[in-house]
């Protein structure tokens, strides 16, 4: 899922989205998640992310606006209708991307997959709260392991869906949206939060 994707999705929006709906839903979402009022854990950062959502969305109308000028223009410019070819530069080459982790220790696989463990009993027990701390240990001693990353992204998934089902919506949107966070490696758990998205908005629970 592309980035702008993944900011539509962060604050609700529809793809037809404007500036003002941009605004209101920025707005209504900082205010629920600054640090200065919201002491959740995950609260700070994911209230940075908002920030950067809302820039890479801002971006966007200035994108369009600028091509709704072009295309005018060359209306005017044009009034037989002589077609006009505009090249939009490429995009500067991306960075490299960051170096492998080194491959995990035989202590650390054992801690992962103790954690696997403690995991799947909890899932299966429905106990999604004490399998918050039990994945945050792990990413706490394992940061850079991408298995250890999905599993955090599906926990928050899963406790959402709790949540949902509690109809406690406010907190869920927190933990959906940290389930984002985590999920760029995962197209199933992307596909899953976007069809949750999907589902409430369609239930007018946003």
């Amino acid at each position: 899922m592309d980035e702008v994707t993944q900011a539509r999705l962060l604050l609700q929006l529809p793809l037809d989205f404007d500036e003002a709906q941009l605004k209101q839903q920025y707005r209504r979402q900082a205010k629920a998640l600054h640090p200065d009022r919201n002491d959740h854990p995950e609260a700070h950062t994911q209230f940075q992310e908002l920030m950067i959502a809302y820039e890479t969305l801002q971006q966007v109308l200035r994108d369009r606006a600028q091509a709704a000028s072009i295309k005018h223009s060359d209306a005017a410019d044009n009034p037989a209708g002589t077609h006009v070819t505009v090249t939009r530069r490429s995009s500067p080459t991306s960075a490299a991307p960051p170096p492998e982790p080194p491959p995990l220790t035989p202590e650390q696989q054992l801690l992962r997959r103790n954690a696997e463990v403690q995991l799947e009993d909890l899932r299966q027990k429905g106990q999604w709260v004490q399998a918050l701390l039990v994945v945050d240990e792990l990413l706490r001693a394992l940061p850079h392991d991408a298995r250890a990353r999905r599993l955090k992204g599906w926990v928050y998934f899963n406790y959402a869906q709790q949540l949902i089902a509690q109809n406690k919506i406010d907190r869920a949107r927190q933990y959906l949206k940290g389930a984002l966070k985590w999920a760029n490696s995962d197209a199933e758990l992307w596909r899953r939060i976007e069809a949750t998205y999907t589902q409430l908005e369609r239930r007018g629970r946003w």
